[in-house]
């Protein structure tokens, strides 16, 4: 099936094909964990769980307008679609409509808190969280 493959390092935005596994979605993205961004259309942003572990000068961000203001992505992203019972299908969003909608930024926005400190604490928050479904 299709999907879209948002890379920052390369500032390019481009059609793949992709199966929806999850290993496969882990290579693509180019990380171990991942978690999805959901659009109000039913698709999902594949966006990596970890590249804020990566050290600042290598780190890239990408922005979606009109759906998460104010937050930008690290590392690579990949836009899929879901049907009804959350199987992988090829995305609504065109990817006409996707390019009108990512920027690219090479720095996260700026924060109260010093990124690092900011990073322990969501480290915290996510490690939690993980626990709690594992149960």
């Amino acid at each position: 099936m299709k999907a879209i493959l948002i890379d920052p390092y390369a500032a390019t935005i481009k059609k793949i094909r992709c199966t929806g596994d999850y290993r496969q979605i882990s290579r693509l993205i180019e990380c171990t964990l991942f978690d999805a961004v959901l659009l109000p259309n039913g698709d999902a942003i594949y966006v990596d769980s970890e590249r804020l572990l990566t050290p600042i000068a290598e780190r890239r961000f990408w922005a979606i307008r009109n759906f998460y203001p104010g937050e930008r992505f690290p590392g690579k992203g990949l836009l899929l679609g879901s049907d009804s019972i959350g199987n992988s299908i090829a995305p609504q969003m065109s990817i006409e409509n996707l390019k009108a909608l990512v920027t690219f930024h090479q720095k996260a926005p700026m924060q109260e808190a010093p990124p690092d400190v900011a990073l322990d604490t969501r480290a915290i928050g996510v490690a939690r969280m993980r626990a709690k479904l594992c149960r």
